[in-house]
């Protein structure tokens, strides 16, 4: 195999992951509750809060003064469950300096408690919410595909959005982590 053809099944296949992941899970009725499990050793409980986009806006922008990272996923998208861990060593990183992280899911109600389970398996002790309107939470967050990540600065403005909708331009947590370290002026 040539370098030239290696280089295309690469892009092929982050191509085709990307695709997986656009795919956009029918919208179901929310039944379920919020859950609440603790960690082992852990003081903070991991839960999952369904919510709409009104509700999910309003709690960013309770957070003016901080910086806010916003992790759009879904437990049914590989790239999403492979990029979260960075998500909660960023909060791990962070927190302390006034960055506060939260993660929305995409899942609906019938996969709550898969999404639940693997917050819990990850650790992710921060605000955790699951989005309950299907292809209209989609729209509303003006996304094509998942995984997401939504950066807002002190100011509870947008500063930027990572995504992967272009095979060609592929985000990794090291930017996010660099936009972070930038908006507080860290070196």
């Amino acid at each position: 195999m040539t370098f030239r053809n290696a280089v295309g099944v690469v892009l092929l296949s982050n191509v085709i992951l990307s695709i997986s992941c656009a795919q956009r899970e029918p919208a179901r009725r929310d039944a379920k509750t919020t859950k609440t499990a603790s960690t082992e050793g852990a003081k903070e409980s991991i839960t999952l809060e369904p919510v709409k986009h009104e509700e999910l806006l309003a709690s960013i922008k309770r957070q003016k003064g901080k910086v806010v990272l916003v992790d759009v996923w879904a437990s049914w998208c590989l790239p999403c469950k492979q990029g979260f861990p960075h998500l909660v060593e960023l909060h791990k990183r962070y927190a302390k300096h006034g960055v506060v992280c939260m993660s929305v899911s995409l899942d609906d109600a019938r996969q709550h408690d898969d999404a639940l389970s693997f917050l819990k398996e990850k650790g992710a002790t921060f605000v955790n919410y699951r989005l309950t309107e299907g292809e209209v939470g989609w729209d509303k967050l003006d996304i094509k595909s998942i995984p997401v990540v939504l950066v807002y600065g002190r100011d509870g403005n947008l500063v930027r959005r990572f995504t992967n909708d272009d095979p060609e331009n592929q985000f990794t947590y090291a930017d996010v982590e660099d936009l972070v370290k930038q908006l507080l002026k860290m070196p």
